[in-house]
């Protein structure tokens, strides 16, 4: 499914901007590249309307820079902070492929909200499942 904007009713990002990132550089650790050069910049929060119920949320991201402190970011679920102060080059290097899985409770009619807060810089969202 190719990347939206938000839609009541539906699945999307609330913001940022889709962009494509350099293919001279190879994706380290991955066997899904081609999902990681497409990718969601700046983007603060994704919703999924859903029904109530638990779900597995995969995060895929990278770190296309070469600058440690570059990009500091939060993540949260519903409003409950799951990762604090996570600077994606220090902790993996760069085009390092990072998977994070996080287990979400939605409400009836609340569906989800995936947000990232940054501290600094814009974070590189590739994909959510």
């Amino acid at each position: 499914m190719q990347d939206q904007a938000y839609k009541n009713g539906s699945i999307g990002f609330e913001s940022g901007t889709s962009t494509n990132l350099n293919l001279k550089h190879k994706v380290k650790d991955t066997e899904h590249t081609p999902m990681y050069y497409s990718s969601l910049e700046g983007f603060n929060s994704y919703k999924i309307d859903i029904p109530a119920g638990t779900y597995e949320v995969r995060q895929y991201v990278i770190d296309p820079e070469k600058k440690i402190g570059e990009r500091i970011f939060d993540v949260s679920i519903n409003n409950q902070t799951l990762i604090n102060n996570t600077d994606l080059a220090a902790e993996y290097g760069f085009w390092q492929a990072v998977s994070k899985s996080f287990i979400a409770k939605t409400k009836h009619g609340e569906g989800l909200t995936i947000a990232s807060i940054a501290k600094k810089g814009k974070l590189i969202l590739s994909v959510f499942l």
